[in-house]
């Protein structure tokens, strides 16, 4: 990815392609300098990997039950974690590198900002969350 460039203290950007797969507006990005990813979840439900270098679709995270309204890349593991919001409540996902769900959790409130620092957290309240793995037959 291009880094910004600086003109007389103002920060130019420049659009280097389009990333054609969502269906509605897009509401969260995360980029991941460390695996060269790019991970966009919208209002359609969706959630979708990205090659950064390429500007390519790879895989998409399914399923989602509403919108996607937070991403987030792990930056030593490549862990992705996506939330969506149904009702008056959320639900938090953990998926592979690859696109493998690992797990995933209820939330009763609305959840919509994720941050990492050592293990996943949660905010809105600030809860820790453990991921509760799952069963590999299903």
């Amino acid at each position: 990815m291009n880094s910004p460039k600086r003109s007389g203290g103002v920060v130019e950007i420049e659009l280097i392609g389009i990333l054609n797969g969502h269906t509605d507006r897009v509401d969260c990005i995360q980029v991941s300098q460390e695996f060269k990813i790019i991970v966009s979840g919208s209002s359609d439900g969706t959630a979708i990997i990205w090659d950064s270098n390429r500007l390519k679709y790879v895989k998409s995270l399914q399923p989602h039950k509403g919108p996607v309204v937070a991403v987030a890349i792990h930056p030593s593991t490549g862990y992705i974690v996506t939330i969506d919001r149904v009702n008056s409540g959320s639900n938090i996902y953990l998926w592979s590198i690859n696109a493998k769900l690992i797990a995933e959790e209820s939330a009763t409130s609305d959840v919509r900002c994720l941050y990492h620092w050592k293990t996943w957290s949660w905010k809105k309240p600030c809860h820790n969350w453990t991921p509760k793995r799952r069963n590999s037959t299903t």
